[in-house]
């Protein structure tokens, strides 16, 4: 069996935060420089504090940098979700850009949330074994709920930016 992402049902959290800024080594880490370590960081600490738990499988439950940001496997009432968080300021590990990245007051971005869900080959082939939609949707509601009553965050909204 392989565990499979399921169909996204839901856009990005949008949001703005404040604090819990990379070091320059964490940016370098990340294989296009993009921050967003510690707040995901952050984040995963909230969401363990409401209930979710690690992953005990295959998936590493620690923070780790993908090509569009910074992602950890979490467990949502024993259903598998990967958090991805994707910075949209500018955190280039070159002086003058990381130093204005350290300047900003609030950061904007975006937290994704995608089930994992176990199926065969033949299940998948067949359209057997779906995942129930309602189970990626209490996950996002959760998140979003947990964002909302973080002090270092302001305006979550399931909008982009640029569409509000």
């Amino acid at each position: 069996m392989t565990e499979e992402p399921t169909k996204d049902l839901s856009e990005p959290i949008w949001f703005e935060f404040s604090g819990h800024k990379d070091t320059q080594a964490d940016i370098e880490d990340n294989v296009n420089a993009i921050s967003g370590k510690r707040f995901l960081e952050a984040l995963k600490t909230a969401l363990l504090s409401d209930g979710w738990s690690e992953s005990t499988e295959r998936y590493d439950s620690e923070v780790f940098p993908e090509d569009w940001g910074w992602c950890v496997f979490l467990r949502h009432e024993e259903a598998l979700m990967m958090i991805g968080s994707h910075v949209l300021e500018n955190s280039d590990t070159d002086t003058d850009s990381y130093q204005a990245y350290l300047n900003l007051d609030w950061i904007e971005a975006g937290v994704s949330i995608t089930h994992f869900h176990k199926r065969s080959l033949g299940d998948r082939f067949r359209g057997r074994n779906k995942a129930d939609p309602t189970v990626h949707e209490k996950a996002y509601r959760s998140v979003m709920s947990v964002l909302k009553s973080l002090s270092y965050v302001r305006c979550v909204s399931a909008k982009h930016p640029d569409d509000r």
